[in-house]
C-alpha cells in the first residue's frame, strides 16, 4: 500500500486496545489519515467485530492477538509488526481496565491485573516498539494515561496507581530515547463516553449525572477530540514535544471558576 500523497510507503501505526472505545476511535483516526493500521488486542471476538466496523467505514486493518501482561506475546507481536511492514512510525498504548473498589477491599489479583495491563503493558509494549523505531530512525509513542494521573480518585486505587505511573514511563523512555529521533508522549483524557465507563455507570447510575454536571457542557468529551490531539502527536506539527502530558478534558483539571 502506497501513501498517494507522497508515493511513499504508508505509515504503520500500532495500536493496544485498538478494537474498542477509545482505541478504536483512535485506529479509525488512523485509518482516515492514510495509516496502515494494526489493531492489538487480547479479544480475539472484539479484534474481528473491530476490523468489520473498520472496513464497513471503507478502511482495511491488521489484528493481532495480543495480552499486553504476557511478555512473550507482546515480543512476538511486535515481531511479526515488524517482518511484515519493516517499520513502525507510530505506536498508541492504549489497552487500559479499571478496578472498582475501595483500596482495602481489593483483592491482590485485582490489584495485580490493573497494574499488569494498565502499566506493565506499556512499559512491555514500548520495550519492543522502540528497537523497531530505532531501525528506521524515528517514532512517536503515544501513552494513555488519564486525569487520574493527576489525582486520587476513591474507589479506583489500581487504576490511579497505573495512571500515575504512566506518567512516569512516559518521560522516563522520552529522555532515553532523545538521540534516536523518538518522541515520546501521553495523553490524560478526562470523562469519556466508553464501554469502560457504561460498565461502572450500571452499578452507579447516579455517578453518571454526577459527572456529567462537572462537565462544561454537562456532555462527556467526544472520543474524536481525544484521537485528534493523538495524530497531532504523531505529527510533525508537534515535533518539539516531547516527554509531556496533554490533558483533554474541558479545562475540568485547571481549578475552579468562582
Amino acid at each position: 500500500m502506497m501513501n498517494t500523497e507522497n508515493n511513499a510507503p504508508s505509515k504503520v501505526v500500532a495500536i493496544s486496545g485498538g478494537t474498542s472505545g477509545l482505541g478504536f476511535a483512535v485506529a479509525l483516526g488512523f485509518c482516515e489519515a492514510g495509516y496502515q493500521t494494526c489493531l492489538i488486542s487480547r479479544n480475539e471476538e472484539q479484534g474481528e467485530m473491530a476490523q468489520f466496523e473498520l472496513s464497513r467505514a471503507g478502511f482495511g486493518s491488521y489484528f493481532f492477538k495480543c495480552d499486553v501482561r504476557n511478555e512473550n506475546e507482546v515480543e512476538s507481536t511486535y515481531l511479526k509488526i515488524f517482518n511484515q511492514f519493516q517499520r513502525l512510525d507510530s505506536a498508541i498504548n492504549c489497552a487500559g481496565i479499571l478496578d472498582s473498589g475501595n483500596g482495602v477491599n481489593l483483592t491482590e489479583s485485582e490489584f495485580d491485573d490493573v497494574i499488569s495491563t494498565n502499566l506493565k503493558g506499556t512499559w512491555l509494549s514500548m520495550k519492543y516498539q522502540v528497537p523497531i523505531m530505532k531501525k528506521t530512525g524515528q517514532g512517536n509513542i503515544v501513552n494513555i494515561a488519564s486525569i487520574l494521573a493527576f489525582h486520587g480518585s476513591s474507589g479506583n486505587s489500581a487504576y490511579v496507581a497505573s495512571k500515575h505511573g504512566i506518567i512516569g514511563l512516559t518521560k522516563t523512555f522520552a529522555l532515553e530515547n532523545l538521540n534516536f529521533n523518538i518522541r515520546v508522549n501521553a495523553i490524560a483524557p478526562g470523562f469519556l463516553d466508553t464501554p469502560m465507563l457504561d460498565r461502572i455507570f450500571q452499578k452507579n447510575p447516579d455517578k453518571r449525572r454526577k459527572i456529567q454536571n462537572l462537565m462544561k457542557t454537562k456532555k462527556f468529551i467526544p472520543l474524536n477530540n481525544v484521537t485528534k490531539s493523538v495524530l497531532w502527536l504523531c505529527s510533525t506539527e508537534s515535533a518539539s514535544i516531547n516527554g509531556q502530558c496533554i490533558v483533554v478534558d474541558e479545562g475540568l483539571t485547571a481549578g475552579y471558576s468562582l
